[in-house]
């Protein structure tokens, strides 16, 4: 829920406004060895429940048929039930996570910080540094990842931002 990786790049393209950033959330950067375990163990328990479940019931949502990233079965009986003889290790299953995972609830690319912070794009009234008449005010701002949902934060985030500017125009 609290990604340890931090290295993510949010850059501009050109001075064309319209144009889209380029962006890298670079997952799996830093401290990706905890990030990677962590999801690779979700996924097995995500198997083994999975595993569990009564087929033969007329109202079951089995039986499930996995799409594999590797041909063959599961090497080494995981928490699945996967058999001995196939061709996908835990490394290969890892590589694959680390190739397709995204984020929904991208966040934090440019943080709010004090003036001597190299990394805060952003002052304490949401105003990009260096920029005249241009503010962030979305997840984005966050210093850290705020949790799984970041939806109550930003909006909280928002009604602050609200109250600054409105302070500043009247």
């Amino acid at each position: 829920m609290n990604p340890r990786s931090q290295a993510g790049i949010v850059e501009l393209r050109s001075t064309d406004p319209r144009d889209v950033p380029a962006i890298n959330l670079n997952f799996f950067k830093e401290g990706s060895d905890k990030d990677l375990q962590a999801i690779y163990e979700g996924i097995e328990s995500v198997r083994s429940w999975l595993s569990k479940v009564d087929t033969s019931a007329p109202d079951s949502l089995g039986p499930f048929e996995e799409l594999h990233p590797c041909e063959g079965q599961i090497i080494g009986g995981g928490s699945a039930g996967g058999k001995q003889g196939g061709n996908c290790s835990v490394e290969a299953q890892k590589t694959y996570i680390k190739e397709q995972a995204y984020s929904h609830h991208a966040s934090s690319s440019c943080k709010i910080g004090a003036e001597g912070d190299k990394m805060a794009v952003l002052d304490s009234k949401f105003r990009v540094r260096g920029v005249v008449g241009l503010r962030v005010v979305d997840a984005s701002s966050f210093p850290k990842v705020p949790g799984a949902f970041p939806v109550l934060p930003t909006m909280m985030l928002s009604e602050k931002a609200t109250e600054d500017v409105l302070a500043e125009k009247y």
